[in-house]
């Protein structure tokens, strides 16, 4: 809802909010980003993290030190997060208006796609 709303806000400025507007939608999209990691944090696999590039590869790196092993669901991420990234930097740069439309649909594909009832079976696929 914190995404939509950003990208509500985001679309009627054009793309290019100014001042205060700004300002406040920096501070809605970082609540955005502390709900999603605390639910990532509470449902997810243990130790992934969805919000943020470095810890996610120190993850990754401290499991390969650790254990010898890469977990393939930290590499998918980095990847993911890598790829979500030039994504989005390609949609404010070509199409500001619909740029915040791009994590507000993925939360809402991930938010669908928790309902399904083999979901956790999937997350412990991933996450072993």
């Amino acid at each position: 809802l914190a995404l939509g709303g950003l990208w509500a806000v985001w679309a009627s400025a054009g793309g290019d909010p100014g001042g205060g507007a700004r300002l406040g939608l920096l501070a809605v999209a970082a609540l955005a980003m502390g709900g999603q990691s605390g639910l990532v944090r509470a449902v997810g696999p243990p130790g992934m993290s969805t919000t943020y590039l470095t810890g996610t590869l120190t993850g990754l790196l401290v499991d390969v030190a650790r254990d010898g092993r890469v977990r393939w669901v930290s590499l998918a991420l980095l990847a993911s997060l890598v790829v979500g990234a030039a994504l989005g930097g390609l949609l404010v740069t070509y199409a500001a208006p619909a740029a915040p439309g791009l994590p507000a649909g993925l939360v809402a594909l991930v938010l669908l796609v928790s309902f399904v009832p083999q979901g956790g079976a999937v997350w412990g696929r991933l996450s072993g």
